[in-house]
């Protein structure tokens, strides 16, 4: 039996964003599995649902998918880097959830370190590649509900890219930047940073980023 302790959730609800926020960068988009006690299928089975994270920490995973369940339920999440976990709801939202990881004090170290490993790796790949300036930084930005709109890119590398636009979207976010698609990684004061889904090649990026409406 599953036992959520009343007076700790407030706490956890209270904590949870200010103890995401120093790793989230590291693992946020992440795509895996998340299984609800509740949702079975004809065979009694439990059914499974794609998900990505939309931040963690040792203690707590958001998830974003297509069903969330009720608080108090108990999910198990399977991310591919990083293994499975288990706990239950302490939050719900439209199409998110909020899972306290149940652990030990040895299995949440552990949890840190893999993550943290995850972050270190990302950050060496970034320092491997070169960044620079478009010759033109004029592009279009196309948004996950289809809205295009203009913006500028700030600098660029084989991996990614900072971009300025009227909006700042949210961490994990899908894009396309000029003719690029990315996920959006990192947020900076008037612009965000974007991870390409695919290494580009060098001698042909600037050109990728141009406007939709331009003839390449």
């Amino acid at each position: 039996m599953h036992m959520l302790i009343d007076n700790t959730l407030q706490e956890e609800r209270d904590v949870i964003f200010v103890e995401c926020r120093e790793v989230e960068r590291a693992v946020v988009g992440m795509q895996g599995l998340y299984k609800l006690e509740s949702w079975r299928n004809e065979s009694g089975g439990h059914r499974e649902f794609s998900c990505r994270v939309l931040k963690m920490s040792s203690g707590i995973i958001e998830i974003t998918g297509p069903v969330t369940g009720s608080v108090g339920e108990w999910v198990a999440v399977h991310l591919d880097r990083l293994g499975q976990f288990k706990g239950p709801v302490i939050r719900i939202g439209e199409r998110r959830l909020v899972v306290r990881i149940v652990a030990t004090n040895d299995g949440r170290n552990k949890i840190a370190r893999k993550i943290e490993w995850i972050e270190n790796k990302k950050n060496r790949d970034r320092r491997q590649h070169d960044r620079r300036v478009p010759r033109d930084p004029r592009s279009t930005l196309r948004l996950p509900d289809g809205r295009v709109m203009p913006c500028q890119i700030l600098d660029y590398s084989v991996s990614g890219a900072a971009v300025s636009a009227d909006i700042i979207p949210e961490l994990g976010t899908m894009l396309i930047v000029g003719k690029i698609i990315g996920q959006v990684v990192r947020r900076l004061p008037e612009a965000f940073a974007i991870e390409f889904l695919i290494i580009q090649d060098l001698r042909s990026v600037d050109e990728l980023f141009k406007k939709l409406e331009d003839n390449s």
